[in-house]
């Protein structure tokens, strides 16, 4: 779906960032849309703009280069507590304007070896959640 799409739909409306409650809800992903009088892009106060709240433009750009949100509710989101990838699937680690141009065999291997595990969902949490976290418990601590 677009951004502006994504934006609208009231089942996302709680992905819209909350820097006032608790980390999850802090780092919401629904940020960018239209301004409705000129088109032009809004990004919202969140972990992607700068820390005064201003529009930071190399994100802006950056993240809405394609309009277009990815939505699914079959996947697996391993965060920061991931499975260490197999070697033999180490070309199919994506980066940001990666091409995929993979042999039907490959993509079907890799299929078959995260359905393995058998995790289904989000079953982990980002990275830097668990950096915040850790932080938090060494200053807790001190």
């Amino acid at each position: 779906m677009t951004f502006d799409e994504y934006w609208q739909d009231a089942r996302f409306t709680t992905k819209r960032p909350f820097l006032g409650g608790s980390m999850k809800y802090a780092f919401g992903d629904n940020i960018y849309h239209h301004d409705a009088t000129d088109q032009t892009w809004i990004q919202e106060n969140s972990h992607h703009s700068h820390a005064d709240g201003s529009t930071n433009l190399l994100n802006l750009e950056t993240d809405t280069h394609a309009n277009r949100v990815l939505v699914s509710d079959d996947f697996t989101y391993w965060g920061g507590d991931g499975p260490v990838i197999p070697p033999n699937f180490n070309q199919l680690i994506a980066r940001r304007g990666h091409k995929c141009n993979f042999s039907q065999r490959l993509v079907d291997d890799f299929l078959a070896w995260c359905q393995s595990s058998g995790a289904i969902g989000r079953v982990g949490v980002p990275l830097k959640w668990n950096a915040a976290r850790t932080g938090a418990r060494r200053r807790s601590a001190a």
